[in-house]
């Protein structure tokens, strides 16, 4: 969530939803609606978070699993809109197509 936040502009000069506590806009609200993102299976939901803050990427990574696993949920399935981009054995980035 906002710890990978905090290193993606850093080394890639990209903005961020969800980065620094202090230089994020809104940070306590948009930390809900991330977690509620990652947690939902809602796609409508999720699409329209994407839509409406112009989001391209989504990251998924350790803390955004760790969190699924804390709420016994299974590992993240990316919904039909999003495809994936790249992926190793630790991390995933998918597009919203």
């Amino acid at each position: 969530l906002n710890r990978i936040g905090n290193v993606i502009p850093a080394f890639t000069h990209n903005r961020v939803y969800l980065g620094h506590r202090f230089q994020t806009v809104d940070f306590e609200r948009k930390i809900q609606l991330a977690e509620k993102f990652y947690l939902t299976t809602d796609e409508d939901y999720q699409l329209k978070l994407l839509k409406d803050n112009s989001i391209h990427f989504v990251y998924v990574g350790f803390e955004e699993q760790l969190l699924r696993k804390n709420s016994n949920l299974p590992s993240f399935t990316p919904p039909d809109f999003l495809k994936p981009v790249y992926s190793n054995a630790f991390i995933s980035v998918f597009e919203l197509i």
